[in-house]
């Protein structure tokens, strides 16, 4: 999720939120849609295709080793393709009504109820993703310190003993994490704002490109974690051979799915700062065609020559050279991140809490600075501990964000104006005229809207569910709970 940080630009906003406050009634149109636009179609399409990748390629060999070599890369092309779709729906809405933030798009077509259903999705992604990237960076520093210290990469259930010097202090999960957090609290202070850094989504490119080279290079040189019995049983076309799975690692696996690609939280606002904002749907395609690629090349490469059963995210595999450059990559990237992200949730908080706040970087302002960026911090840690793997992490960002934003917050808005066209065509609220207009872009996309709301409802119940047993029935606590429990990345 490293283009999230990326996406600062003219337009002034980070992430998928608005660092201007939002009008109170629905947006007209604006005269200067479009005018001031900067963004290329090129540029939207890298915003896009980089706004999960860097973070979610290392995860595809684990969820392909779950679902099948053909099953996996079926269904993610099924269901990323429906996600993709409504994304290029509401895009196309977004444009024709003007609305240069998803909330303004919120606002148009469900009033303020509507507007705080996506504002709020948008905000809650914010606040989940930052303990998620909290334990992502951190491990990833853990696993390059322990590559250059030459210590074995093994897998958690082969942890090293803990009288092993300085092997064993980073071979605890919570030493890393804390060095992070103390990173974390005076970059969260510098990272107040974004600004002109669009060019850093073509980096990111090149990341995602090395980075997938490293990966590929230590499956072909290397065994999984120096250890040729790390090799799982050979992939199935359909399922696991591997017998310990069970129900939840399918749920758990079709969930990596949302979080490694949900365009929507930034596409409208992307489209606001195209110079031809009606060109973002070509952008949202590319990026879906260039993510599948990636994700589908990277899971069945990795999977057919180390087969099933590989952790979650395979860096925790990679040996030598190759881990330390893919781990790199995934601390820098998922740390910027985690900077940039919190940085917009602080702003957030201090538009509610201290609306008159000057925002300057002075001495006289250092107290309200720390105040503001202490408790993001604060929430990210503490879910961080209290939340035992990664995947459970990321579910309930998968559960409680995603599908409202992704599969069926829009269609709901659409379909509920749909029952109520009659009505909207004899009022003569100015409202009324912008759902009016968002329907006329409707008709043909009605099947689509009914599978965003009926997956996105299922699979946001699923994975709650899956989440809260993860925790509860399937987490083993025994053990040194902060060194072996805390910011596991693998539910192995």
């Amino acid at each position: 999720m490293f283009s999230r940080f990326l996406r600062g630009k003219d337009e002034g906003k980070t992430e998928a939120t608005p660092l201007k406050t939002e009008p109170a009634e629905p947006a007209g149109p604006s005269a200067s849609y479009g005018v001031h636009g900067h963004t290329s179609l090129l540029g939207a399409t890298a915003l896009l295709s980089t706004f999960s990748t860097t973070s979610s390629n290392v995860m595809y060999p684990s969820i392909y080793g779950t679902l099948g070599s053909f099953a996996g890369p079926v269904l993610q092309v099924a269901l990323q393709g429906l996600m993709a779709a409504l994304t290029v729906l509401t895009c196309r809405i977004a444009v024709r009504l003007k609305c240069s933030t998803f909330s303004e798009l919120g606002l148009a077509l469900g009033g303020p109820r509507g507007r705080m259903v996506l504002g709020f999705a948008q905000q809650l992604n914010n606040a989940l993703f930052m303990p998620v990237a909290l334990v992502f960076s951190s491990d990833a520093l853990r696993d390059v310190v322990l590559v250059s210290l030459g210590c074995t990469t093994a897998d958690e259930s082969e942890l090293l003993p803990l009288d092993v010097g300085s092997c064993a202090w980073w071979a605890c999960n919570i030493n890393a994490l804390w060095i992070i957090a103390v990173i974390a609290w005076p970059v969260l202070l510098l990272a107040r704002d974004v600004g002109e850094l669009t060019f850093n989504a073509y980096l990111s490119i090149a990341l995602i490109v090395v980075q997938t080279g490293a990966i590929f290079a230590a499956v072909a040189q290397l065994e999984p974690s120096g250890d040729a019995a790390n090799v799982g049983p050979p992939l199935q076309l359909f399922g696991t051979s591997l017998p310990e799975n069970s129900w939840s690692d399918v749920i758990a696996a079709i969930g990596n799915y949302l979080y490694s690609y949900c365009p929507l939280f930034i596409a409208v606002e992307v489209a606001a700062s195209m110079q031809q904002p009606k060109l973002i749907e070509y952008a949202v395609i590319n990026s879906y065609l260039f993510n599948c690629v990636v994700y589908i090349t990277t899971g069945l490469v990795v999977d057919s020559a180390w087969g099933a059963g590989m952790p979650t995210p395979i860096t925790d595999s990679l040996t030598k050279w190759p881990a330390l450059l893919a781990n790199l990559i995934l601390f820098y990237c998922t740390f910027l991140d985690f900077a940039i992200v919190g940085s917009v949730l602080n702003r957030e908080l201090q538009a509610i809490w201290m609306p008159s706040f000057d925002r300057l970087c002075s001495m006289q302002n250092m107290p309200t600075w720390l105040l503001l960026t202490l408790p993001s911090l604060f929430f990210a840690l503490m879910l961080s501990i209290l939340t035992p793997k990664l995947d459970t992490l990321a579910g309930f960002l998968e559960s409680l964000c995603i599908p409202v934003v992704m599969l069926f917050g829009v269609p709901c808005m659409l379909l509920l104006l749909l029952r109520r066209r009659d009505t909207l065509v004899g009022s003569a609220d100015k409202g009324a005229a912008h759902q009016l207009t968002a329907l006329e872009l409707v008709p043909g996309w009605e099947l689509a809207l009914y599978a965003g709301v009926v997956i996105g409802i299922g699979l946001m119940i699923a994975i709650f569910v899956e989440t809260a047993y993860s925790i509860f029935a399937e987490t083993e606590y025994d053990g040194h709970y902060f060194c072996d429990v805390v910011a596991r990345r693998t539910r192995r």
